[in-house]
């Protein structure tokens, strides 16, 4: 799957899991930070892909996984709905755009957040 991505950049985070959240709230301050200027701050294209991109456009998520390596993790799309068990060292992968704000995840251990930007 990942090898057909088109993305601009990415990020690979390392977040600790815990009580059911948003998988956004699970960043460091510093991370939500690098996330954020990637989401909110116009990308300029100085030439570095010729006539590719726009000037300057805002990135949007749009792609990427979670993987916990040692343990199970829950994934859910609401705070009270179903949970998909996902196993030890397995990813969850999710191309939806913005993913990181529309998914619930919950578990325990170190997880590795991997995001694809426009």
């Amino acid at each position: 799957m990942y090898e057909r991505t088109i993305a601009s950049d990415h990020r690979i985070y390392e977040v600790t899991l815990g009580s059911k959240s948003v998988i956004k709230d699970l960043l460091s301050v510093d991370d939500l930070v690098d996330y954020n200027t990637f989401v909110h701050q116009n990308k300029r294209n100085d030439g570095d892909h010729g006539e590719l991109q726009r000037d300057a456009y805002k990135r949007i998520v749009v792609d990427g996984y979670i993987l916990c390596p040692s343990s199970t993790m829950f994934v859910s799309t609401s705070i009270n709905g179903a949970e998909e068990p996902v196993d030890a060292g397995v990813q969850f992968t999710s191309p939806v755009a913005f993913w990181l704000d529309k998914t619930y995840v919950r578990g325990s251990g170190t997880a590795y957040l991997r995001v694809f930007f426009s």
